[in-house]
């Protein structure tokens, strides 16, 4: 549930996330953390004007949800915890939207695909641990042309 931070322009929650992709499902469930943000895309032009600052605003759309799942891996083995970090490497290296499930996301904002720009391993204490964050955008398949 959000933590009633939404009134900032991002809320977050501790959810249960899979990704699929080509083949591949990737359970990321000790419950890492997602925080979703989205602004407005908007086209600005500056023109001259003898008394008035700033710009004309041309153009409003709503943009795409930004998103960070950031959680850890914890293994009980090295070879688990490998195998773990491998395929969340491998998901995050397709070159395709990914299918996402974690109720929070899809039922209040309506997101079931997402688009991977970064995946994150940094420094872990602990031998069987790896944190990991992941950013993406929200992806809708967009016809792009129509029947006349």
């Amino acid at each position: 549930m959000p933590n009633g931070m939404g009134n900032f322009g991002f809320a977050d929650y501790y959810s249960p996330v899979t990704l699929k992709g080509d083949g591949l499902d990737v359970n990321l469930d000790a419950d890492p953390l997602i925080a979703v943000a989205r602004a407005n895309n908007i086209v600005c032009r500056s023109v001259a004007k003898p008394k008035k600052d700033g710009t004309i605003k041309e153009s409003w759309a709503v943009g795409d949800w930004d998103i960070t799942i950031a959680g850890v891996i914890i293994a009980k083995t090295k070879e688990e915890l490998w195998h773990s970090v491998e395929q969340l490497c491998l998901i995050s290296e397709k070159r395709q939207s990914l299918e996402i499930t974690c109720p929070p996301i899809n039922e209040q904002y309506g997101i079931t695909r997402i688009a991977v720009k970064q995946l994150q391993l940094p420094f872990t204490e602990g031998e069987l641990n790896q944190q990991f964050t992941i950013t993406a955008l929200s992806d809708t398949s967009h016809e792009l042309l129509e029947e006349l």
